[in-house]
């Protein structure tokens, strides 16, 4: 029988050895690795991926049943107060208890809907379904509140005080402030100032979406000082000068003069060694860092003189004004001698030209308005003579002229 094919075959390659290629090998192995690598890497991948999304699963259904807790195992629906849209689907659970809902819970919605816009309804109660709105807790109320007030420019000050209030939250509307008694409706700032000290409070109601709330705050307003003194009018060089204090409302001083710091005392005393006029200041302050402040002109005269007479004046054209003056004026029309010391006795008398009086008077407090049986007297030169006798027991006599001028 003759030999099959396999058998020839066999025979004919039998002892005969052939060494591999060592490159050859090193190819098949790499790939043999490779292989190897990415079918364990796959398998890592899978079971990874299983146990995370087993894991998320788990967390999310922990979330739901440990946030939204709902009383007593009863079926309930979340819907919008507003609108009556179905947020989430029937919830049930075993708590006795109904936490704040989250902010993962609220975002089932697409709207984002806060708190108090949504409403509990039972759907499985042994009646028929009702609707039950579940008010929130205080720690929920202030959890909720992400609104704020306004702003206040000035919490004190010194009267009279100006400060501005401005509202917060712009997009909120229905405003109303109370201010000092006063009511401003739908600004979101107000300007205000406040004459009088006290503290004052400050409200605002205003609609944050659709729940009405009012916010409070108060500004606190002190008295301000008022500076004042006074001194005699009747000064001399080389005297002491005594300035009374008679400032208000405070209790700290600074006294000035020609814008030279002379004295924190209450009551101040100066000894002015040379004629002319002086400024004198006054700053007064409070406990409050409140002040005011005041300035007079003191004229300083040369002791040698003790009266001074003008040579000349302009009688006012709108009537007679019965000789009354004042030294702390500018007015020029009346005249009357300028006395440095006090009086004891006094006589003025006034004549025209013929000889006539014009004008008399033992008064040093009235001069003459240039009037003579109640008509303005004519343009011209009158003869004065005055007698006086001071309180020191001075005596001054002078005669000589005075002119009337009328400005044209």
């Amino acid at each position: 029988m003759s030999k099959n094919v396999e058998q020839i075959f066999k025979e004919s390659f039998e002892n005969f050895e052939q060494a591999p290629n060592p490159e050859l090998w090193n190819r098949i192995n790499k790939k043999i690795y490779k292989k190897t690598i990415i079918k364990k890497t796959s398998i890592f991948l899978s079971t990874v991926a299983v146990l995370l999304s087993v894991f998320l699963l788990y967390n999310n259904t922990s979330k739901v049943d440990s946030e939204i807790l709902i009383p007593n195992q009863i079926t309930y629906k979340i819907t919008n107060r507003n609108t009556n849209q179905l947020i989430d689907n029937e919830i049930v659970a075993e708590t006795t208890t109904l936490p704040k809902l989250t902010n993962e819970t609220q975002n089932l919605n697409k709207n984002k809907l806060s708190e108090e816009n949504l409403i509990i309804v039972k759907v499985n109660e042994a009646s028929d379904a009702t609707v039950q709105q579940i008010p929130p807790t205080t720690s929920e109320k202030s959890a909720k509140n992400k609104f704020e007030g306004f702003t206040l420019s000035e919490k004190n000050g010194c009267c009279p005080l100006t400060f501005v209030v401005e509202n917060k939250e712009t997009e909120s509307n229905d405003l109303l402030w109370e201010i000092d008694n006063k009511k401003f409706l739908n600004t979101d700032a107000v300007n205000v100032t406040i004459n009088n000290p006290g503290t004052y409070k400050i409200s605002l109601t205003r609609n944050d979406n659709g729940t009405q709330n009012t916010y409070i705050d108060s500004v606190t307003i002190y008295e301000k000082p008022i500076a004042d003194f006074k001194f005699p009018e009747n000064t001399f060089e080389n005297k002491t000068v005594k300035f009374e204090n008679t400032s208000k409302f405070s209790d700290k001083y600074v006294w000035y003069i020609n814008n030279l710091k002379m004295s924190n005392k209450n009551n101040f005393e100066y000894t002015f060694s040379d004629a002319g006029t002086y400024r004198v200041k006054l700053i007064a302050l409070n406990n409050f860092k409140c002040s005011d402040t005041i300035e007079k002109s003191i004229n300083i005269n040369n002791a040698k003189e003790s009266i001074i007479v003008p040579n000349a004046f302009t009688p006012s054209t709108y009537g007679a004004n019965g000789g009354y003056y004042s030294n702390k004026t500018k007015d020029n029309s009346t005249f009357y001698p300028i006395f440095f010391k006090n009086i004891a006795k006094y006589n003025l008398v006034i004549y025209n030209k013929k000889g006539q009086i014009v004008f008399e008077t033992d008064n040093p407090k009235i001069g003459w308005d240039g009037y003579y049986r109640n008509k303005i007297v004519e343009v011209g030169v009158y003869i004065y003579s005055l007698n006086c006798t001071f309180e020191d027991n001075e005596v001054v006599k002078k005669q000589g002229s005075i002119t009337v001028i009328y400005n044209r």
